[in-house]
């Protein structure tokens, strides 16, 4: 599978001006403007990072097929989820679901 990356919103939240050589500066100011910046410049940072392809493995082993990748970083926490699609026989399908559901005393072979 070839991922490609795509910027969705920046937005900065909690701006500190540490060091200034041209002047005071407003901080809701300069938060403000920095936040335009990201949502104008979004479409030309989207087409350099499409430039950018990571190849990512699809298929675990022959049996399951990834798709439906997401990674999302939000608040110092990051998330990352894919879909597992089942690709082998349907006796192993129904074999798998009856293990998977079962209760362990109760599991017993088919």
């Amino acid at each position: 599978m070839v991922v490609t990356i795509a910027l969705d919103e920046v937005k900065a939240t909690q701006v500190t001006i540490d060091y200034s050589a041209f002047g005071n500066f407003s901080i809701i100011v300069f938060k403000t403007k920095l936040n335009l910046f990201f949502t104008t410049f979004k479409i030309f940072i989207n087409k350099w990072l499409s430039a950018l392809t990571i190849v990512f493995p699809s298929n675990i082993g022959g049996v399951f097929e990834l798709s439906n990748l997401n990674i999302i970083y939000f608040n110092n926490y990051l998330y990352c989820g894919a879909t597992p699609t089942f690709i082998g026989e349907p006796s192993v399908a129904f074999a798998l679901h009856h293990y998977l559901t079962e209760d362990a005393e109760h599991l017993q072979p088919l």
